[in-house]
């Protein structure tokens, strides 16, 4: 038997250099150099963070960003009104209801009337708009259809109410 010489590497020998210095390319620095640069920034003070003099959020942009994650980013309009904006439409929605209390019961109900018979209509011209561009599909129009008809049902209740009031009520 002949035996065969394998050439297998020796482990945990290495080649011992006197001196490691690494090259100036790495962009690593010495030590020495280290120390200098935080030395002279210490001494510079740059290198101390600046304590903040008051809140670094007030209370407006607190609730800004509470709002933002409130609705993920989409605030709606009404909500980003200043204050004298929602003051005004407060006290037009106040003028307009009391515009519209002081009506008796009979005209209420003609009010709601004249509304309903609007809505109506507005239906109605939306399904000959759409018809005559050709976009009205069949369960849309069922579904107008039927929304114009619970309308007048409704009609019906409420000229019976009126007829009713005016015949108790005499004028």
């Amino acid at each position: 038997m002949i035996k065969t010489k394998i050439n297998v590497p020796k482990v945990g020998v290495a080649k011992k250099s006197e001196e490691c210095v690494l090259p100036s390319k790495t962009g690593r620095r010495m030590e020495a150099q280290i120390r200098h640069q935080m030395e002279e920034e210490f001494a510079t003070e740059r290198s101390r963070p600046v304590a903040p003099s008051g809140p670094l959020l007030d209370e407006k942009e607190k609730g800004r960003c509470q709002l933002m994650m409130e609705y993920h980013g989409k605030v709606p309009q009404e909500l980003l009104l200043t204050e004298k904006q929602q003051e005004v439409i407060k006290q037009q929605k106040a003028e307009a209801r009391a515009r519209l209390k002081p009506r008796g019961d009979k005209e209420q109900l003609e009010a709601f009337f004249s509304q309903i018979v609007a809505e109506v209509d507005e239906r109605k011209q939306f399904m000959d708009e759409m018809t005559a561009r050709g976009q009205l599909k069949k369960n849309d129009a069922a579904r107008i259809r039927g929304e114009i008809a619970e309308r007048m049902r409704e009609l019906r209740k409420i000229d019976n109410m009126i007829r009713g009031l005016a015949s108790s009520q005499p004028e």
